[in-house]
């Protein structure tokens, strides 16, 4: 019997090593030769970068703990990050930075979950609600609505382009049965958001999510079936074109 790591939890190394390969990018490296793979990278790095110091700049530090978008902010970053630092050593291979594989992938698969939350959420039901609460609540001060608004925008753009261009450009594949994971994922956000609003006693992350009654454990539910869908849709999708 092996040994017991935590990414055994989520992750059974056969699995990874045909889900994930940055083979092709070490090579080129013992091969002294250029990878346009990790220009790209470096230039998602330096925009992801910006727009999380720019959500600093708008809003206080614990906005990336409360809000659903800043979690997949981050989580787009960390993969182009980890991308990054891996396929820049040979040395990084899974056998010596296993952590770091894991990582990855487990980021890969948590930005291609979030992304779409973001966006289609963000745009289809929050968006009008969210430019009149940045209005009323920093009236007088134009200056800073106007850096809200635009951050409001980039931010809810940005990542999911980054996070396409990585599909692309990552030798890296979807596993089905990290749907489950995505669940439980899914219920510690929302454990979170609960305590934000009813414990802590703050106003509404998301105006639907108010947790005044069973609307709201019913809109999670609907919200969580439809894109733990479209991830498994995804991963299909995923692994048929590879």
């Amino acid at each position: 019997m092996g040994e017991w790591n935590w990414y055994n939890l989520i992750y059974e190394i056969e699995e990874l090593l045909k889900a994930q390969s940055f083979v092709e990018e070490h090579t080129l490296i013992r091969k002294k030769k250029f990878n346009p793979k990790q220009l790209i990278r470096l230039f998602l790095i330096i925009i992801l970068v910006s727009v999380l110091m720019n959500a600093l700049r708008v809003g206080p530090f614990i906005n990336l703990l409360v809000y659903f978008t800043n979690w997949s902010l981050i989580s787009t970053l960390l993969t182009c990050w980890l991308g990054y630092v891996i396929a820049g050593s040979r040395n990084l291979h899974i056998d010596n930075a296993i952590n770091m594989h894991v990582l990855h992938h487990l980021f890969y698969t948590l930005s291609l979950f979030m992304n779409p939350v973001v966006f289609f959420m963000y745009w289809g039901v929050i968006h009008n609600e969210h430019m009149k609460e940045i209005r009323v609540k920093n009236e007088g001060n134009e200056t800073l609505i106007e850096m809200k608004i635009w951050h409001a925008y980039i931010v809810h753009i940005v990542p999911i382009i980054c996070n396409l261009v990585q599909m692309f450009i990552n030798n890296s594949v979807l596993i089905r049965r990290h749907y489950m994971f995505l669940i439980y994922f899914s219920l510690l956000y929302l454990i979170n958001n609960f305590v934000q609003v009813k414990l802590r006693g703050n106003d509404p992350v998301y105006w639907f999510l108010t947790w005044e009654d069973h609307q709201s454990f019913l809109i999670c539910i609907f919200v969580i079936a439809v894109f733990v869908s479209l991830f498994l849709i995804t991963a299909l999708l995923d692994e048929w074109i590879t």
